[in-house]
């Protein structure tokens, strides 16, 4: 494991990477409890997130939104391989880039968050 050096103090203190990733990432739940082909919703600071586990073990996590203000949220879409399906307006969003296949309302893009597993628990990592 790699080591990241941070300043505390005027001090030169070691610090491990898995320090670093728990000081900017929030938990989510154990992996278990995240299924294959659906999506899960989480709040963090007052933020909705989606959470998808893809059918080849893939990780992902996007703001939860409408891309059409009377369309589904997208943890309600369908997950095919590694973009999430919203039928009722037959748009995707690619859950790697957040990339909106087919433009609509000015959204082209969804926020996306990395998905860090840690001896099977699961946190989000912000910034």
């Amino acid at each position: 494991m790699g080591v990241i050096k941070g300043r505390i103090k005027e001090q030169q203190v070691p610090v491990s990477v898995s320090e670093f990733i728990k000081a900017r990432a929030y938990p989510i739940g154990n992996e278990r409890d995240f299924y294959s082909l659906i999506g899960r919703k989480v709040t963090l600071n007052d933020r909705e997130i989606g959470v998808f586990r893809t059918s080849d073990g893939g990780l992902f996590a996007l703001d939860n939104v409408r891309i059409n203000p009377e369309g589904i949220r997208l943890t309600e879409g369908i997950v095919s391989r590694h973009t999430v399906y919203d039928p009722s307006d037959d748009w995707k969003i690619d859950l790697e880039t957040g990339d909106v296949i087919r433009e609509a309302f000015n959204i082209t893009k969804v926020q996306t968050y990395r998905v860090h597993n840690m001896k099977g628990k699961l946190y989000i990592v912000v910034g």
